[in-house]
């Protein structure tokens, strides 16, 4: 008798083929989802470009309003010319870090801040420099509120008082920054004797030396600014006649003043006195 043997694949190699078989039609599944939102978005990409070179040329998105906020006397007019600034420029197209980096650059700026507001408004706000004294340099130097120095080289020159002593020394030593902020002190303390200053002039022996602009009075202060020395120069100077003879204010003892002429007066005069306060 024949008997008929038919071979069949083993359940394993089935199930590999089914297997392969359900991968590739995942694989060509996924293709097609790929290459189709390629196109999309190829589509959508060049219709993004489009839009947007469009609007960087509609009026819709030209500045209308510059808004300017500043704390100190620079005009909306400087302002604009220095950071190139003008009503109409396409808010897209504009620069908000190259306008700062522009506007820093200014002598009287401290800081620029720049901001878009969609669709057609710009902000800066500027902080700028409030001098108390100018520093006698070759350049014309200004010494800031907050000890900062900034140098401006136009000629217009501010009136303040000058600070004097610091010519051949370095601004940025440690001697110099002392110095400066001393110095700022010292302005700020005198305010309370109710007269303009002249001119600080600090040197390494003496120290401090200030000259009064309305009166004809030098105050030597020594090398140390003492809040209570100030008190006292303002009690002597509401006593002191304005025509009084010029006089130097001795401040380097403790707890009183010592008021000698001046010594241009002593030549002239060939005397001299000595008055404790």
């Amino acid at each position: 008798m024949r008997q008929s043997i038919f071979l069949r694949p083993s359940p394993t190699r089935q199930s590999n083929r089914r297997l392969w078989r359900t991968v590739t039609r995942q694989t060509l599944s996924a293709f097609r989802w790929v290459l189709f939102l390629s196109v999309i978005g190829a589509g959508l990409g060049r219709g993004s470009m489009l839009l947007v070179q469009y609007a960087q040329h509609h009026p819709y998105f030209a500045a209308k309003d510059i808004v300017l906020l500043t704390d100190g006397q620079l005009t909306q007019e400087e302002v604009w010319a220095w950071g190139e600034l003008s009503p109409g420029v396409n808010i897209l197209n504009f620069d908000v870090w190259e306008t700062e980096q522009r506007l820093a650059l200014h002598p009287w700026i401290r800081t620029a801040k720049v901001s878009r507001e969609f669709p057609q408004r710009i902000h800066v706000m500027i902080r700028e420099h409030h001098p108390v004294a100018l520093i006698r340099r070759e350049e014309t130097t200004y010494l800031d509120q907050t000890r900062e120095i900034f140098v401006d080289p136009s000629s217009d020159v501010r009136d303040l008082p000058y600070l004097s002593g610091l010519e051949r020394i370095p601004l940025d030593t440690q001697t110099a920054q002392t110095v400066l902020a001393e110095a700022v002190e010292c302005l700020s303390l005198s305010r309370e004797w109710g007269v303009e200053l002249s001119e600080i002039h600090w040197d390494n022996q003496r120290g401090y030396t200030v000259f009064l602009a309305d009166r004809h009075v030098v105050v030597r202060l020594g090398h140390e600014i003492r809040s209570n020395i100030f008190v006292l120069v303002r009690r002597v100077l509401e006593t002191w006649p304005p025509d009084r003879p010029a006089a130097v204010f001795d401040t380097r003892f403790a707890d009183q003043i010592v008021v000698h002429p001046f010594r241009t007066e002593l030549h002239r005069r060939g005397a001299e006195s000595t008055q404790t306060i």
